[in-house]
């Protein structure tokens, strides 16, 4: 069944390492509604240059699970039972071959180790697509650590105006702006989410 990658959490440094990925994309993840989409529409305009990854926040599991099976379960129950497991890992197998066919590699992480992973693939990644439509914690922890590791000049910005005022997105702009960094900022709608791939595709063949 397919279960996403995984990396190690070895903290490279920005001269020793060369970008293994055209962009690592960062969300906030409790904005779930057509999260899917999204990320596949960041996937094609980025496609050219190579793979997006980003940490698996569930996009390619099943909405239903499966269901552990009892020692004294009857036969019959166990028959029906493993026909929904099977279900289950054929549903979580074909959302992940249509990631992997979008050019997207999910990294499976946990609590523990999500910061390191993400520092990591910010290191080893072209462009760094940050939607802040919904700022929280998360992002700000990364837009610091971009930030300190002088890393916002590989940075486009993402902004919903629905789902939050454009200040949010100028702020965290004004927060990693530095002498030489041109930080943009693609305002999408979710419902438009060919234009999010025209525009963000053009960004990033500018330099």
């Amino acid at each position: 069944m397919w279960r996403g990658q995984h990396v190690q959490t070895i903290i490279p440094t920005r001269s020793n390492t060369v970008p293994r990925y055209a962009c690592l994309y960062l969300r906030p993840f409790a904005t779930r509604f057509r999260a899917a989409a999204r990320m596949r529409a960041i996937a094609r305009a980025m496609r050219p240059l190579g793979a997006t990854v980003a940490l698996h926040a569930g996009e390619a599991r099943s909405p239903i699970g499966q269901v552990r099976i009892r020692e004294r379960e009857n036969t019959v129950g166990v028959v029906m039972l493993s026909a929904w497991n099977k279900l289950v890992m054929l549903i979580e197998w074909a959302l992940g071959s249509i990631f992997t066919w979008e050019g997207v590699e999910l990294v499976d992480t946990d609590n523990a180790s999500w910061q390191s992973t993400f520092r990591e693939l910010a290191f080893r990644s072209r462009w760094i697509v940050m939607d802040v439509s919904a700022p929280n914690d998360g992002l700000d922890y990364e837009a610091e650590f971009i930030a300190d590791m002088d890393l916002a000049d590989r940075l486009i910005l993402l902004h919903n105006p629905s789902l939050a005022p454009h200040v949010n997105a100028e702020q965290h702009v004004d927060r990693l702006r530095s002498g030489r960094a041109r930080i943009p900022i693609i305002t999408y709608n979710t419902w438009r989410l060919r234009d999010l791939t025209k525009r963000l595709e053009q960004e990033a063949r500018r330099y």
